[in-house]
């Protein structure tokens, strides 16, 4: 999570390419992760549930995992569960 998405998305390209040892392109890293604002990727992770999905496998990436983890548990869960109260 990023307020920049293009550093958002920079840092998910190189987390990924350095840990499968492959260069991933911007629809690959936009498929395999959910990055940028914090309501961007709450729209991501809710198109997922929306589609079916019932498990969600977090995984931070970037600089600073505890910052995004932080983020994840402080902003991001409590977004998600507010869309899914608001929808039910």
């Amino acid at each position: 999570m990023n307020s920049d998405r293009e550093q958002a998305f920079r840092e998910a390209k190189a987390f990924l390419d350095a840990y499968y040892q492959k260069d991933f392109t911007r629809q690959g890293v936009e498929i395999w992760t959910a990055c940028g604002t914090v309501e961007q990727c709450v729209g991501c992770i809710k198109e997922f549930i929306d589609a079916g999905v019932d498990h969600v496998a977090i995984r931070p990436i970037g600089e600073d995992l505890k910052a995004q983890f932080r983020i994840y548990l402080e902003q991001i869960l409590p977004a998600l569960n507010a869309v899914h109260n608001l929808s039910s």
